[in-house]
């Protein structure tokens, strides 16, 4: 005879029951995740991008530029009262123009939260790769090398293997610090070093494992401003007509 089934008060059963609310947490516990790992590419977009001592940086380049000058002038004009030569302002004025040329500022932004969440939206489409690729569990300290990576790398583009992964970003090409000025807002240049280095071996794994190139591709569309903001909470929900 078949076997005997038991019915449960519960159209779903104990069982189902549990394992419903054990997917459920596992949800909620992944947009956690998600939301923390966006909240820490945000704190260092805004950084890099919107620190105060970006003005600090630009004092350093004209102290540097002014000192520059000061030493250059001061030896021809040393030169011209030693051998009594008259001295040339046109001269001087070629040596100011040739050394303030050369002088380039970072632009002092306006705070641009939309701006902000296109650059996270990026990083993090990289990051989610990155999670399907390895099996390592992502550090503070990754998250910071490969955010810093992607944004420097975005200045020229990257490709691998001869295949345009991301395109060139002209903003942060125009936007970000010189990587020897870093410090000034307390980054360690070397953490770029080391994303680079990352970013090759998870495209490298990702090749060899067979992703497609839209899987691949860094999307770099702007957000719409009908989407869902990056940043909502985890117990999210749109509000049903």
């Amino acid at each position: 005879p078949p076997p005997s089934i038991s019915h449960s008060s519960s159209p779903e059963g104990t069982g189902g029951i549990k394992e419903r609310k054990k997917r459920k947490r596992k949800l909620v516990q992944k947009n956690i995740s998600d939301l923390n790992i966006r909240k820490q590419i945000k704190d260092i977009v805004i950084n890099l991008l919107f620190n105060d001592k970006r003005k600090d940086i630009n004092k350093k380049k004209q102290k540097k530029t002014l000192t520059a000058f000061n030493k250059t002038s001061s030896s021809y004009m040393m030169h011209c009262v030693t051998n009594a030569y008259p001295i040339n302002l046109i001269i001087i004025q070629s040596m100011y123009d040739n050394v303030y040329n050369d002088l380039k500022l970072i632009p002092i932004i306006e705070y641009d939260l939309r701006k902000i969440l296109h650059y996270v939206n990026i990083v993090f489409q990289f990051i989610s790769l990155t999670l399907r690729v390895s099996t390592d569990r992502l550090s503070r300290a990754n998250i910071q090398i490969i955010t810093l990576a992607m944004l420097y790398a975005m200045t020229l583009g990257y490709s691998y293997n001869n295949i345009v992964l991301f395109p060139q970003d002209r903003f942060l090409a125009h936007a970000l610090p010189e990587r020897r000025d870093l410090d000034i807002i307390g980054i360690d240049k070397k953490h770029i070093t080391k994303g680079n280095t990352f970013i090759e071996y998870i495209y490298a794994e990702a090749f060899s494992k067979h992703f497609t190139l839209d899987e691949l591709q860094i999307k770099m569309t702007d957000i719409d401003d009908n989407a869902e903001p990056l940043m909502r909470p985890a117990n999210y929900r749109k509000n049903k007509r």
